[in-house]
């Protein structure tokens, strides 16, 4: 049952991550600087491994930054979930200049480093569906280009599906699972 108490709702946000990716020798013809870049990852980006993987580290870098700046209580409170049967429903809300059709399966490359930095900052032991299911992220507009703000929204969430002890049904085991 999902809890629809604002009280059980945690809202938080942080910065999208800035990466210096040098493009060449090409610097900016407005500021004079090496371009600067911080994409959403996308599943249908053509990156090189090299560069996409310094993103995920940028991602990954400001999700644990993000847990580790919120107030004790809010500290406390994930991880006092985390220890219980529940598990954390997390969506992250993510800033767009443009209403462009967008498919937002394809930015679970952007939420999986922010997840495992929440990891990372002790949210929970591991970022397995037994604690922490993520949800597709959404979209917000944005009118100003400077607005980065990513919004992070966890809800716990207790499921009776979650821990199933196959050994005491009286179901075949093919038959539960599906095979």
């Amino acid at each position: 049952m999902i809890s629809t108490s604002k009280a059980e709702v945690l809202w938080f946000s942080f910065e999208q991550p800035s990466i210096k990716v040098r493009k060449g020798r090409k610097v900016s013809k407005v500021t004079g600087e090496p371009f600067y870049h911080s994409p959403q990852l996308s599943a249908n980006a053509s990156l090189h491994p090299h560069v996409r993987s310094k993103f995920a580290r940028g991602w990954r870098e400001a999700g644990k930054e993000a847990i580790l700046g919120l107030p004790k209580t809010k500290q406390q409170r994930i991880a006092k979930v985390s220890k219980s049967d529940a598990i954390w429903l997390v969506q992250l809300w993510l800033p767009v200049a443009r209403d462009n059709r967008r498919d937002p399966a394809n930015y679970h490359a952007t939420a999986k480093p922010v997840i495992d930095g929440f990891t990372d900052a002790g949210c929970w032991p591991d970022d397995t569906p037994g604690y922490v299911s993520v949800l597709s992220p959404g979209f917000r507009m944005v009118k100003d280009l400077d607005d980065t703000t990513v919004w992070v929204r966890m809800v716990p969430y207790e499921s009776p599906f979650w821990h199933v002890d196959l050994s005491q049904s009286k179901m075949p085991r093919r038959q539960l699972l599906g095979e």
